[in-house]
């Protein structure tokens, strides 16, 4: 398949998410930049909510060009001082370390039957012989409801995180001789 016929559907689904999640007070991450990813080997771009009072709510939106794969991961990261934490941050690298520190809870829209994301298993994304996505309509009509759903879901406020996963990277705590 043509890297540009790929890149015609990153363009279509980094669109059409990408103002459903405006709509519902989401913007572009102030430092990962939307575009192919080499390392993951993926079209990516990342939306927050913005620093909320328990933490930061993060989506990733992808395209694994590969398995002809669109994705979405909703990740919350718990903390009561975000907007200390992530504010001045710049660097990509320093964002990530951070994330990794806190505990967190990811989110994605399920197939009850298969278990799998819908977005990212039940509807790869299909090409005519001549090489253009056909059911890219389809795939967006099936998950409008399970996607509003989890959006508004993702936005309740999480009082504790006693049932989020440990930080990945936790940060030790200070010595208190």
């Amino acid at each position: 398949m043509a890297k540009l016929q790929h890149k015609k559907v990153w363009n279509w689904w980094h669109q059409h998410l990408g103002a459903t999640l405006k709509q519902h007070g989401y913007t572009p991450h102030p430092v990962y930049l939307p575009g192919w990813d080499p390392y993951n080997q993926s079209y990516e771009a990342v939306f927050t909510l913005g620093l909320q009072p328990d933490g930061l709510r993060q989506l990733r939106v992808y395209y694994i060009s590969s398995a002809h794969q669109l994705g979405l991961i909703a990740t919350h990261y718990w903390c009561r001082d975000a907007s200390e934490r992530f504010a001045s941050i710049s660097e990509p690298g320093d964002w990530t370390t951070v994330t990794q520190s806190l505990p967190w809870h990811q989110l994605d829209i399920r197939d009850t039957l298969r278990g799998w994301s819908l977005f990212s298993y039940a509807n790869r994304v299909k090409f005519s012989r001549s090489g253009e996505a056909r059911n890219l309509d389809k795939i967006w009509r099936t998950h409008q409801p399970p996607l509003q759903g989890l959006l508004q879901q993702f936005k309740t406020p999480v009082p504790t995180p006693k049932s989020f996963r440990p930080p990945l990277n936790p940060v030790p705590a200070a010595d208190e001789s």
